[in-house]
């Protein structure tokens, strides 16, 4: 205290006296900022402990979710190769479908020619 007050006096010029009243009520504000405090720490111990146990609940589902990917892997893959051969089947139909429409739509115009 008496190094700040010799701060102060060095700074402004100016003395700075510790009264038994100031004291009290340095001590008084100090008891009240320390009840508030002491009345915050719970809760956010509170909430931070809250969500460390989110944390493990969501991680519990994570590791039950890797476990369920890991026992349809071969599932997955048997359908993805199913996929990919259907896709294989369906451009060769498309290639054999736009033969036959080239084909109808020459007989079309062929027809129109003889009707028309």
């Amino acid at each position: 205290m008496d190094a700040a007050s010799e701060d102060f006096y060095a700074e402004l010029r100016r003395r700075n006296y510790t009264t038994p009243t100031s004291y009290l009520d340095l001590v008084k504000t100090y008891k009240e900022m320390l009840a508030h405090q002491r009345g915050i720490v719970p809760q956010k111990i509170q909430m931070y402990q809250g969500g460390l146990k989110r944390l493990q609940e969501t991680n519990e589902k994570v590791d039950d979710l890797k476990a369920t990917l890991i026992k349809l892997r071969p599932e997955i893959d048997k359908k993805e190769a199913e996929t990919q051969v259907m896709v294989v089947d369906l451009e060769k139909q498309q290639k054999v479908a736009a033969e036959h429409e080239k084909v109808t739509s020459a007989e079309e115009a062929e027809s129109q020619k003889l009707f028309a």
